[in-house]
């Protein structure tokens, strides 16, 4: 029995020396990992709020593209109404003034036929009729 309580002694003694040992080895491991990562914040268990502001963010910003896209629509389609606005703006003042110079033209024969009265036919003409 007594040799046997010493083995465990014994046994016992390595097995804290080598826990000294990896305690050692892993301080060292840590110490350049915060040397190599220096700068770098370490890892903190997410904030809820820090969390929902972001997804809050995240929403805003995909609604804000949504009403950029539906901006960029409304402004192409207003370019295009008012071209077509101009067009038929134009092509209504073209019908009127053709229509004006059309008039100018009755009226200005009609002037002309007040002022001359209508000569005699000319006898070969009376002779066809």
């Amino acid at each position: 029995m007594l040799l046997h309580k010493k083995y465990l002694l014994k046994e016992m003694e390595s097995i804290t020396m080598d826990l000294q040992l990896m305690t050692s080895q892993r301080n060292e491991l840590r110490d350049r990992l915060l040397f190599i990562n220096e700068g770098n914040r370490p890892y903190h268990k997410p904030n809820p709020f820090y969390e929902k502001l972001k997804l809050e963010h995240k929403q805003i910003m995909w609604e804000l593209k949504i009403f950029e896209n539906e901006n960029t629509e409304a402004s192409k389609k207003l370019s295009e109404l008012t071209e077509e606005r101009v067009f038929y703006r134009f092509t209504q003042l073209q019908s009127e003034m053709e229509q004006d110079a059309v008039q100018d033209e009755s009226q200005f024969q009609k002037e002309m036929l007040q002022q001359d009265p209508p000569a005699e036919p000319h006898p070969q003409q009376a002779l066809n009729s």
